[in-house]
């Protein structure tokens, strides 16, 4: 069972990565994989970037991303990025629920939060693949940010990038009222 959270975690820490890295600034780029794909609705975002996780599909996972994420990366992070997503633990995402909700104050903002089904690594080193029940996941785990941008949705990395830097200055500093994350 902490295999398949590790093995979670590393899918998530991957995808916050990208903004993490277009958070340290450098050259801005274009990259030529197809941004601007999008989606019609923020659960078929979230539905297409886990399908390109699944399948280590590059055009589909980053054309599921918002583009200004990906055009703020320099070309050799993204370069980098496109090997570390290519080289990742094979997963699999099966019976998939979510919940979606869109941000009151900003409706180009939501939330998609998977509320059911399996998400299934591979084994490491021949050993048998290791099953995880989604709802048993810590919500944060289980929730993606997502953005509208010309009429398609996205990924917001940025936004989950913000959260998890929430989340972490959370677990280092004593909880005080009122720091909790919000949609941002």
């Amino acid at each position: 069972m902490k295999k398949i959270y590790v093995a979670l975690a590393a899918l998530i820490v991957m995808a916050v990565a990208l903004a993490v890295i277009a958070g340290c600034g450098g050259t801005s780029t274009t990259p030529t994989s197809s941004t601007g794909a999008g989606a019609s609705n923020p659960q078929a975002a979230v539905s297409n970037f886990l399908k390109g996780i699944s399948t280590v599909d590059w055009t589909l996972y980053s054309g599921s991303i918002l583009p200004e994420n990906l055009k703020a990366l320099s070309a050799t992070d993204l370069e980098s990025l496109k090997k570390q997503f290519t080289s990742g633990t094979k997963t699999s995402f099966s019976g998939l629920t979510m919940k979606t909700d869109i941000n009151p104050k900003d409706k180009t903002q939501a939330t998609v939060t998977m509320t059911g089904g399996t998400i299934t690594s591979a084994g490491a080193n021949g050993s048998a693949p290791q099953v995880q029940k989604v709802p048993d996941l810590p919500l944060t785990d289980r929730t993606i940010y997502t953005r509208q941008y010309k009429g398609k949705w996205y990924i917001d990395m940025g936004a989950m990038s913000q959260v998890q830097q929430q989340q972490q200055q959370q677990s280092t500093t004593p909880a005080t009222p009122g720091t909790v994350p919000g949609t941002p």
